[in-house]
C-alpha cells in the first residue's frame, strides 16, 4: 500500500501502545466538497461530540472541519498579538458561527492554565504559535489525550509524552494542491490507543473538479495541447501560468494564472487567476460556510490557510 505521509515517532520516556481498536462511530458530516465519504471514526459516545480546545497565532485551521471530525470546540485561546498585526480572526470566527458563547475565549495563558483543570476537552490543536510554554498547559488536566501542532517542528517540551512527526502530501490525501503538511501529533506515553504511521491514499483529483467555467475574466487563448494531466500535478505552461486540469501551486507568489475551460470564448478556454471562492475550494473549505464571506474575509483566510485534506488525513489514524 502506498503511504500517504511518512511518520517517525520520538519517545521520550518508556511506554507502549497495546493494539485495542478503536471505535467507528457513525455521524453527520458537513460536506466537504468529496472529503466524506462513509462512516467518520471517532471515539466516545454515538450522542456526544468529543470535546477539544485550540491555541493559534493566526487563522484556526481545524476550526472549519471539526463537525467532520466528530469533535466540537469548548475552548479557545487567540496568543498576544493575533489581532493587532493582521485580521481580527476571533470576530471573524464569531461572525461565521464558530465560536458561540457556550465557548470558553482566553485572552491571556494564565487564564487558560489556572482554568484548564475544570475544562473537559480531550483533544488540543495548536496552529501557529511556537510558544512552548502554552504546550505545556494542557498536560495539568488528566483528560487531555491529544495535541496536535502545526507552525514547525518544537523542542522536546513534554518529557512524559509522545511525539509521531507525519509528512503528509495534500495531493495524496485527495487534495488538489502541491502541499505538503508538517505536523506533530503528542501523545501521553501511557496512552492504551495506538498511533498508525500510515495513511490509507485517496483517489487523485486535480483543479477540474472545483473549476467554475461561467466565470468571468480573463484572456482567450487556445486550448492546451494536452487537456488532461496524468497523473496529476502542477504543470507550468509558461511564465507565471499553470494547467487548471493539474494542481495548484501553494508556495508560488503572486498568485499564478491558469489556463481554464470557459463559456464565454470560442475557444472554451480563457487565461484567469481563480476566484476567491475557487481558492477556498482548493484548500477544501466547505462549500456552504465560503458562501457566507465577504471578499476581504475570504481573502484573509486563503492567504494562511492550510489544506483541510491534508488535517484530516492525520487526524484519521491519530484522532479518528
Amino acid at each position: 500500500m502506498v503511504s500517504v505521509a511518512s511518520a517517525s515517532t520520538n519517545q521520550h520516556t518508556k511506554g507502549a501502545f497495546n493494539n485495542q481498536a478503536i471505535e467507528l462511530t457513525p455521524i453527520k458530516a458537513i460536506s466537504l466538497r468529496g472529503i466524506t465519504s462513509g462512516r467518520v471514526a471517532v471515539r466516545g459516545d454515538n450522542s456526544v461530540l468529543v470535546l477539544c480546545g485550540m491555541v493559534c497565532s493566526s487563522w484556526p485551521h481545524w476550526l472549519p472541519f471539526l463537525p467532520s471530525m466528530g469533535l466540537q470546540l469548548e475552548w479557545i485561546y487567540f496568543s498576544a498579538g493575533t489581532s493587532s498585526t493582521g485580521p481580527d480572526w476571533l470576530a471573524i470566527c464569531r461572525d461565521m458561527g464558530y465560536i458561540t458563547d457556550e465557548v470558553w475565549v482566553f485572552d491571556s495563558r494564565l487564564d487558560l492554565a489556572s482554568a484548564m483543570p475544570r475544562l473537559q476537552s480531550r483533544v488540543m490543536f495548536m496552529t501557529g504559535a511556537r510558544d512552548t510554554r502554552t504546550l505545556l498547559i494542557p498536560i495539568t488536566s488528566p483528560l487531555v489525550e491529544l495535541i496536535f501542532t502545526t507552525g514547525g517542528t518544537r523542542r522536546s517540551v513534554l518529557a512524559t509524552w509522545v511525539a509521531t512527526n507525519f509528512r503528509v502530501s495534500h495531493a495524496a490525501s485527495g487534495g488538489v494542491t502541491d502541499h505538503v503538511l508538517h505536523i506533530q501529533c503528542w501523545r501521553p506515553s501511557a496512552t492504551r490507543y495506538p498511533i498508525f504511521t500510515s495513511i490509507p491514499p485517496q483517489v487523485c483529483r486535480d483543479m477540474s473538479t472545483i473549476l467554475n467555467s461561467t466565470a468571468e475574466g480573463g484572456r482567450e487563448r487556445p486550448a492546451p495541447c494536452v487537456l488532461r494531466v496524468e497523473p496529476p500535478r502542477v504543470l507550468k505552461l509558461a511564465p507565471g501560468l499553470y494547467h487548471g486540469f493539474g494542481h495548484y501551486p501553494l508556495a508560488v507568489r503572486p498568485t499564478p494564472a491558469f489556463l481554464v475551460p470557459s463559456v464565454f470564448t470560442k475557444s472554451k478556454w480563457t487565461r484567469r487567476g481563480l476566484t476567491l471562492h475557487e481558492r477556498l475550494l482548493v484548500l477544501d473549505f466547505p462549500d456552504a460556510q465560503g458562501a457566507q464571506l465577504t471578499r476581504q474575509r475570504m481573502s484573509d483566510i486563503v492567504s494562511v490557510a492550510i489544506p483541510g485534506k491534508s488535517l484530516l488525513a492525520v487526524w484519521g489514524v491519530t484522532g479518528g
